[in-house]
């Protein structure tokens, strides 16, 4: 499946936008998007629409924090059941969980993870496709909607410690340290983040219902079943090598353990979908090099050792195998 999000998350970034003043119609009609594909709840609107959307929105809006003030308003009701999911989980750590579970049903070009180190719950945004500029916003408004989500859905005042973005510091930088505060900004980190403390994600969500929740999740459960099962299933070993290139570089073995599934099964898979674990492997390294190279915030040696590679001159021989240019060549390029 193409990199792609719901019609009910554009449509509410289009309304949000025309409160603003824009014309949503010649956003839409620019875009190539008909009243009845953003009508379908089901409908999944492409990465190269929403990116024009996203131009046409900051253009007509003069807002660079579009982002941020879609993100304060999201209403749960349009992550579909995953919204009903959350709002009947028994604490926001099972409600985030639940949400990094099941996200990929409201878009996959990006999404959500977690760690929990001790103190520390960490709720980073993992992009899933190559970096383009408009994914900025979409960024701004996973960051913004944790934050409110957070806040909004239980007793207990719940604020981050601290804050980063994975991108340069825009010239509204203002804007979002207010919104943040009292948690200090970073940007231009490796991931965007929100860092709270973990006891504080053990707080019960207001409006969680047992029954419910069950009901829901098992409703999830199975719609994020049959979307798995649309997928190729090329792109699923995609995602957990992605998932797992983190310094090392994941074996067959590995892949297949995590997917639960034999070896010989996935290699036969791919085989009829005309590719191989090698194949996929390099590409994954290959888009990973040259996202983190056209962001330039990481340093050559840094981007060898995120993908996996010992030294420079093994990263650099084999991205110029992959894409006939040096790193440096490629940035120069940009």
């Amino acid at each position: 499946m193409s990199v792609s999000v719901i019609s009910p998350i554009i449509h509410f970034r289009l309304m949000i936008a025309e409160q603003l003043g824009a014309d949503r119609h010649k956003i839409m009609e620019k875009a190539g998007i008909s009243p009845k594909e953003l009508a379908d709840p089901e409908n999944r609107i492409s990465l190269k629409m929403e990116r024009v959307v996203w131009q046409g929105i900051v253009e007509a809006t003069g807002r660079e924090d579009i982002g941020l003030i879609c993100g304060q308003n999201l209403p749960i009701r349009v992550a579909s059941v995953i919204g009903y999911v959350m709002m009947n989980a028994p604490s926001i750590s099972v409600a985030i969980q639940k949400m990094c579970t099941y996200q990929k049903l409201v878009g996959n070009s990006m999404g959500m993870d977690y760690d929990i180190e001790g103190k520390n719950y960490r709720i980073k945004v993992v992009l899933w496709t190559d970096w383009v500029e408009e994914l900025r916003y979409t960024m701004d408004i996973i960051m913004a909607s944790i934050l409110s989500w957070t806040e909004n859905n239980t007793i207990q005042r719940i604020r981050p410690e601290e804050v980063g973005f994975s991108y340069s510091q825009p010239s509204n930088y203002q804007d979002y340290e207010k919104l943040f505060a009292p948690a200090p900004v970073y940007w231009g980190v490796k991931d965007s983040y929100l860092l709270y403390q973990t006891e504080q994600m053990n707080a019960p969500v207001i409006s969680a219902n047992r029954t419910l929740f069950s009901q829901f999740d098992q409703m999830a459960k199975t719609t994020f079943q049959q979307f798995r099962n649309d997928q190729p299933f090329s792109s699923e070993v995609k995602h957990h090598i992605l998932e797992a290139l983190k310094g090392e570089v994941p074996s067959l073995e590995q892949i297949a353990a995590q997917m639960t599934i034999g070896i010989r099964s996935l290699q036969a898979k791919l085989k009829q979908e005309g590719t191989s674990f090698q194949i996929l492997l390099n590409n994954v390294r290959k888009e990973l090099a040259q996202q983190h190279l056209k962001q330039q915030q990481a340093s050559k040696s840094e981007i060898a050792y995120l993908l996996g590679f010992s030294e420079v001159s093994v990263f650099s021989r084999n991205f110029k195998k992959w894409t006939g240019m040096t790193p440096t060549q490629y940035q120069l390029g940009l």
